[in-house]
Parts: C-alpha cells; structure tokens; sequence
C-alpha cells in the first residue's frame, strides 16, 4: 500500500511506510547568543538560563534553544517586553517536557527568553523548527510570525513545517550602548485531536546574520527532506519507468491488467509529491489526512483492478469486500479530526487493512494451489510487503495501550545507513516488493507471448495440414 494516512501527517510509527522526520540538522555553530530573561528563584530546581557576551563572541550564527521560562495557560500581556516571568519555570526546550512539567492536556503555553544582540547589528533572522503545533512568535511585544491560526481565531492543525522570521533591530548610534535585549515570546496551541502523536519537544531554534540564516535555512531543508524522503526519491525513479515500461506493455497485448498496474505506479508518484507539498506549505492536517485517505484507497481500487485481471477472477465479490475494508480503514484516521481517539483510529486503520490484506493472500494462494503460476508468484512480494504493514499494525495498537518500547523492532525503526540519506529497513523492503512486482511482469508477458507464439505456430500448422 501507500503511505497510510498518519504517516506523512501525522506521527511517523503510526504508517506503512513512514519516514524519519529528524528536527533539523543545523551547520557548526557560527553565532549570535542568547540568555533567558530572568534569574533562577531559590525554589527552581532547574539552572539559570546561559548569558553570553556577544561583544566576546562575535559570531554570525547560534542556537538558541536552551533554558526557556514557561507557564501554561493564555495571556497577550505575556507577549509584553516588561512583564516579570522570574516566576515562571525554566524548560530545557530541546528535551521532552513532560519530564519537565508540561502536561499533554495544556493546549496552550507561552515560552519566554531574552536576546542580548550586539550595538549596531544590521539585522537577525530566526529560524523555527518543524513540530507539531500552531504557534505565534513575538519579540518586544510585536507579533513577527505566525504558523497556522490560533485561538480565539477557528484554529486547526497544520503539517510540521520548517519557517524563519525577521526579528525588529533598533539601530543604535549611542557609542554607550553595548548590547540591546529583544524579548521574545512563543505562543503556542496545539490541536487536542492530536495529542499524543507527537512527543512535546522544540528542535534547534538559530538566530544570525540574514545571508547565513537563509543559507542555513535553505540546507535544513535540503537535509530534511532527503532524510524524510531520501529513499522515497530513489523509489520513485524506478516507479516512472516501471509505469511506463507496464503502460507500453498494455498497448501491445491490450491486456487491463497491465493498465492497472502501470496506474497503481503513477499513484505512488503522485503520494511522494504531495507528502513534499504538504510539509512545504503545511497544510490543513485534517484535508492532508484526506488527501492521503484518497490516494491510498485509489492505489488499493487499481491493485484490486490489477488481480482481478491476473487471477481471471469469475466472481468479483472477494475483492469488493476487502475494498469496503480498505475503504472503512481510511476512515478511521479521518475521524481523529471529529475528536475519534486515537487507539480507536489506529485500531479501525489496522484491522480493516489487516482483514483485507488476508482476503487477497487467499486468492493467490487459492490461484496458486489451482495452478497459476503467477499467482504463486506475485504471492511472494505481496506477502512480504504485507508482513511488514502487519508487524506496524501490532506496534501501533500496543502502542497506544501504553505498552512501552512496542514500535522499537519495527522495519522502519531499524536504521541501515544515514548517509548521503537516512534509509530503514522498511525503505528497503518496499523497493524490494515494488522489483519483485514488476519481475514478476515481465516473466509473466514473456511466458504469455512464448506461449501465444507457440499457439499461432500450432495453429497456422494445422491450417496448413488441412488445407
């Protein structure tokens, strides 16, 4: 199958063929600095926020996302660069902060730092990480960026997206003045449909020079989507000859079989390209969950189309009911966003694909013990891919059942390499299955037109014998 509906959307252990979404590989630290706004009160176990001195450490770029006050809960009066925060707790922000005091149930929460910038700094540009919630940034009380709408506004979830903002620079001309403090504050809310799918943690946040920052931002990017996608990319370069290779192999023996095929390839394209879309401009999650709701039940109707056509099937009611299946587990995804918990979700998305899956083994197993010597075949690929969605169906639901380390043995969590991109073992596996597929074909067309050749020849001698 395709990527499921959590997959690119949602959480990553919760697909088929999920990818490792990585925060943000940044380049060796050039930087700026920043400080947290306030001291450490004697009753707050954790450390005061770091202060450099950016007149000592004249760089063009830093991370910033160190020791940050929090409070959970709404006020824009804690946007302001003058309200008192020393009261508020100090999150390390790139750890989880369940451990640290963040409850999933808080929706809302505001982050609070400080950044003590050079005199005469011509400008800075901050870049924000990719997670999983809606988010307003300010600085000295001024709204500068916004991913997705929040509260009071109708607000929905959006797909992580990378972004980066243009923090307001006075131009200092005083020679006293050494440094100039921007108090910024972070806002955010996250959709109570989605909690939980996602751990409650800040990737690398930088702030620099507007030419490094934009440059960086521009690698990030680069590293993230070959990380998300790397092996996606190679998949799809064997997919288009591949579709096309079965599209001309339907225009000469005119067979729907091979049509079916070469279309169930073009969907897969079309599921890689909109997955890159919808992190890139972050979409409606609800609409992406859709999106891919859609395309993977099409990819199913034209593998369905595709056997029906391979196993000459005299009854067709085999395959309507694993597409009703198939059709009931999208929902189940899609209904997260009309507040369907989550275990429910991933139980309906398991059961109907599992329930479906095994109707169509039996047909070819059936086709096989008949005879069919492509049936037993294609058995063989399918099988395998089918194994692999199976084992992340059981990992999903005992996941959500709070069993602790469930989803650690599956394909996609078994890293092979990193480099030149992150690839697992359910990368591998698929491109696996999608070669054996169309080795499969191939043999199939060159066995079927031996033996129509063989039947011609067998043919036009008896004509001759008669004649």
């Amino acid at each position: 199958m395709l990527t499921p509906i959590l997959g690119p959307v949602l959480r990553p252990v919760r697909s088929r063929y999920a990818r490792a979404l990585g925060m943000c590989m940044t380049l060796p630290l050039l930087g700026l600095a920043t400080a947290a706004l306030g001291q450490a009160q004697p009753d707050n176990p954790a450390s005061a926020p770091a202060t450099i001195d950016l007149q000592q450490n004249r760089e063009q770029l830093t991370v910033v996302s160190t020791d940050w006050r929090f409070h959970p809960g709404d006020n824009p009066q804690w946007s302001q660069p003058n309200f008192d925060d020393s009261s508020w707790k100090l999150i390390h922000v790139t750890d989880p902060w369940d451990d640290q005091g963040y409850r999933e149930e808080q929706n809302m929460a505001w982050f609070r730092f400080t950044l003590l910038v050079p005199a005469r700094t011509p400008g800075l540009v901050v870049q924000m990480p990719a997670f999983f919630k809606n988010y307003q940034l300010f600085a000295n009380g001024r709204l500068i960026g916004q991913f997705g709408n929040l509260p009071p506004q109708p607000s929905h979830a959006v797909v992580m997206a990378m972004r980066v903002f243009t923090l307001p620079v006075a131009q200092s001309t005083s020679s006293g003045d050494s440094v100039q403090p921007i108090h910024m504050a972070l806002r955010l809310w996250q959709s109570p449909n989605y909690a939980g799918l996602y751990d409650n943690v800040l990737g690398t946040v930088t702030v620099g020079a507007p030419e490094v920052a934009l440059h960086q931002f521009e690698q990030a990017k680069d590293v993230r989507l070959l990380n998300r996608y790397g092996l996606g990319y190679t998949s799809t370069v064997f997919q288009v000859p591949i579709a096309a290779a079965a599209f001309l192999l339907f225009l000469l023996t005119r067979k729907r079989l091979y049509l079916w095929f070469a279309m169930s390839m073009g969907v897969s394209v079309v599921d890689l390209a909109s997955g890159i879309l919808a992190a890139h401009f972050a979409w409606n999650t609800g609409s992406s969950i859709v999106l891919y709701a859609a395309i993977d039940f099409i990819y199913s109707l034209f593998l369905s189309l595709f056997l029906i056509g391979l196993l000459e099937l005299r009854s067709i009611r085999p395959i309507l009911v694993t597409l009703l299946l198939f059709f009931i587990a999208e929902t189940g995804p899609i209904l997260v966003a009309y507040h369907l918990p989550i275990p429910w979700a991933d139980s309906i998305f398991g059961a109907g694909f599992f329930l479906g899956d095994l109707i169509l083994i039996w047909l070819l197993y059936r086709a096989w013990r008949q005879g069919s010597v492509d049936a037993g075949l294609f058995l063989i690929p399918l099988a395998l891919d089918f194994a692999a969605h199976w084992v992340e169906y059981v990992a999903n639901v005992l996941q959500d059942l709070g069993v602790s380390g469930s989803t650690r043995f599956t394909l996609q969590n078994i890293a092979l390499f990193t480099k030149p991109f992150a690839v697992n073992a359910e990368d591998v596996e698929g491109l696996v299955s999608l070669l054996g597929f169309f080795a499969v074909l191939v043999y199939r067309f060159a066995r079927t037109s031996r033996e129509e050749q063989r039947l011609s020849a067998a043919l036009r001698a008896a004509y001759e014998i008669q004649r």
